[in-house]
């Protein structure tokens, strides 16, 4: 993953893997337009210095989000697809949509898979 989206996770153990959720999130999915993505209400988050960093309280785990990751991070306040968030990410950042866009599954992933957001068909 590009260190523009990289967060630190500390060592604990992580809940299962939700294949289901995961196969979702991928540029090969026909209905990735149609997902919407949203933030979990039980995960506490603050804004320093241009960065986030998210508690799950249930594991323990903190993360901790870069500019770009954490304008994400804001944008999945409200259900957001997955285009929003690449048009949003190209207009305040400099990078294009091809390059971005992988980029943006591997972090959504990386989200899922921490079980820090939901992901809904819209």
């Amino acid at each position: 993953m590009n260190e523009q989206y990289s967060y630190f996770l500390q060592d604990k153990e992580q809940p299962p893997l939700t294949m289901d959720k995961i196969k979702k999130i991928s540029l090969e999915n026909t209905a990735l337009p149609t997902l919407a993505f949203c933030r979990k209400t039980d995960k506490l988050s603050t804004e320093l210095d241009q960065e986030t960093i998210i508690l799950d309280m249930d594991s323990g785990i903190y993360s901790q989000l870069n500019p770009v990751a954490s304008t994400i991070w804001q944008l999945l306040i409200q259900p957001v697809n997955y285009d929003t968030i690449v048009q949003k990410i190209t207009a305040e950042y400099d990078t294009t949509e091809a390059k971005c866009k992988q980029e943006i599954i591997d972090f959504l992933i990386a989200l899922a898979e921490h079980n820090l957001i939901t992901v809904t068909d819209a």
